[in-house]
């Protein structure tokens, strides 16, 4: 999703220059380009969310997670917007959203090392990853589906990982 919103706005700078300088106005320029992006923003998790549903049988609803990748599409979304207007080159765009994108998603997620392992300037930064919000979010509606007698061991496996701070309410 970062890198398909590349082109909202960042292929359109010069026109957008150009224009502005004639009187353009930019407020409802940037709202029809966004309201335009908002059909992308809610289709790719759907068709994404589709396929795999099918594929794994999930123990929670579709619902839930169509909602966690829409959220992460909008974050990713958001970040290659960003991106766009920052870079000037479209190909240096394309890397550093690439890049932008596997870092936080990838490497500051809180998964590998887990949450609970994690020092507080390492926790600080995962809590901009959009992937650590939603592997947590995905972990906690999964376990919240199981039988009543699994949630000692679902609480215990939260606790490990360190979701939802159950770390740092244990009692020694």
């Amino acid at each position: 999703a970062c890198t398909t919103s590349l082109g909202v706005f960042g292929k359109d700078k010069l026109v957008f220059w150009r224009e502005k300088d004639n009187g353009l106005r930019v407020f409802p320029y940037f709202a029809a380009k966004t309201l335009i992006n908002l059909v992308d923003i809610t289709i790719q998790p759907l068709i994404f969310i589709a396929i795999y549903d099918s594929m794994t049988l999930p123990s929670i609803s579709f619902g839930m997670y169509y909602l966690i990748a829409l959220l992460v599409v909008w974050w990713t979304t958001s970040a290659g917007t960003l991106i766009s207007v920052l870079v000037s080159d479209q190909s240096n765009a394309l890397v550093a959203a690439v890049a932008f994108v596997l870092i936080t998603g990838g490497f500051i997620n809180g998964v590998s090392p887990n949450y609970k392992e994690l020092g507080d300037f390492t926790k600080a930064l995962t809590s901009l990853s959009y992937n650590r919000w939603a592997v947590e979010s995905v972990t906690v509606a999964s376990y919240g589906n199981y039988p009543e007698y699994m949630w000692p061991l679902s609480k215990a496996l939260m606790n490990v990982a360190g979701y939802c701070g159950l770390d740092e309410n244990e009692v020694p």
